[in-house]
């Protein structure tokens, strides 16, 4: 990854910043155990799964750290472990955030731009707001709540002007609507923020089956709305 990320910087020459895709500790281990598997060693073994967390984050964190070192202008830390109905929210403290804290604040003051990727429905946005990143990437338009709640729900709890990536229903809109269609939730999106602290992109990764169409038309929809304010 090191290597892709010394090319990637190489052929874009310092026009857009890179930021070094980096899954949480939980993550990790959820992708090797498997979900259920996981849940049952937190509730039967959580002795032995901190063990392990442990050094997953420490691995983590220097992986993160080697990233910004080398050149990324900061992490898109990814979680797919804070939906509801997975970890009650006692158990992601425990297990998840008290680690992906670990990573962040690694970079903390190294890196300029970390995204905290919400991968998922029914978020714990309340266990999430505090995290030290500068933007909230989520699936607003697939799972909510909106850019406009969410950004409330920011202000309310934490007073934080952090930014928000999203607007852009990564799986809908992007891969099975009309280009008049993505034109149209950029403009909704811009909207809904009062046309500040947003960088509009979709929810995810974005499908690899969007039309090349929409896509171009995203980019264009993007320009055409910077000019209009």
């Amino acid at each position: 990854m090191l290597e892709a990320q010394r090319i990637a910087l190489c052929e874009m020459k310092d026009r857009v910043p890179l930021v070094q895709t980096v899954f949480s500790p939980l993550t990790s281990c959820l992708k090797m155990a498997g979900r259920a598997a996981l849940l049952r060693h937190i509730r039967e073994a959580p002795d032995a799964v901190h063990a392990g967390l442990e050094v997953v984050a420490e691995t983590t964190r220097r992986f993160a750290t080697e990233s910004v070192t080398r050149g990324a202008d900061g992490l898109f830390f990814a979680t797919q472990t804070a939906g509801q109905g997975y970890l009650t929210p006692d158990e992601y403290a425990e297990f998840s955030k008290k680690y992906d804290l670990v990573v962040l604040e690694g970079v903390r003051g190294r890196s300029w731009f970390d995204i905290l990727h919400l991968h998922g429905e029914r978020i714990m946005f309340d266990q999430v707001l505090d995290y030290p990143v500068g933007a909230f990437n989520y699936h607003d338009r697939e799972a909510g709540p909106s850019l406009s709640a969410m950004r409330a729900k920011a202000k309310t709890n934490t007073n934080t002007k952090k930014c928000l990536i999203g607007g852009i229903g990564q799986n809908t809109t992007l891969v099975r609507g009309t280009p008049q269609e993505v034109n149209a939730q950029v403009k909704d999106a811009w909207e809904q923020v009062h046309r500040r602290g947003l960088i509009l992109g979709p929810g995810c990764v974005a499908n690899l089956k969007a039309p090349e169409a929409n896509v171009l038309e995203l980019r264009k929809a993007v320009e055409q709305t910077a000019r209009l304010y």
